[in-house]
């Protein structure tokens, strides 16, 4: 049986989001077929459902290179982590081979005072001046 063309379209009674479309064969014979409203009756059948790619194809490809750029910046992150973990690994051999802990050091930051003021040693930090108080 061939459809030839659509003869009648209406609101389907039972479901109103959808069309019964009524269509001739060749042979005299109509056929109805239920199709979706919003997609609506073509000549010989139920139009295709292509609007969507129309509508929304630009936010899908969009959510696809945002997924892309997360995956990327999550292995690129993990590469980073896994480089800076393997030198501490080697720091710590190191340190440990010299003999000597991490936490320990012989060098002092800050010098002390008389009075009890500590202050650094850089080029621009000095000791309190005489009058001020706290």
């Amino acid at each position: 049986m061939l459809r030839s063309a659509l003869v009648d379209q209406k609101v389907n009674t039972i479901d109103p989001s959808f069309y019964d479309c009524v269509y001739s064969t060749t042979l005299g014979q109509t056929i109805v077929e239920r199709c979706y409203k919003d997609i609506g009756c073509c000549a010989t059948t139920c139009c295709n459902n292509d609007d969507w790619k129309e509508k929304y194809g630009w936010a899908v490809a969009l959510i696809v290179v945002f997924c892309i750029l997360v995956i990327i910046a999550v292995v690129i992150s993990m590469i980073v982590w896994l480089i800076n973990r393997s030198k501490d690994k080697k720091q710590k051999r190191l340190l440990e081979d010299a003999g000597l802990s991490r936490a320990t050091s012989n060098m002092s930051l800050a010098q002390s005072t008389p009075n009890g003021y500590h202050f650094g040693t850089g080029p621009y930090q000095s000791p309190p001046g005489a009058g001020y108080r706290y």
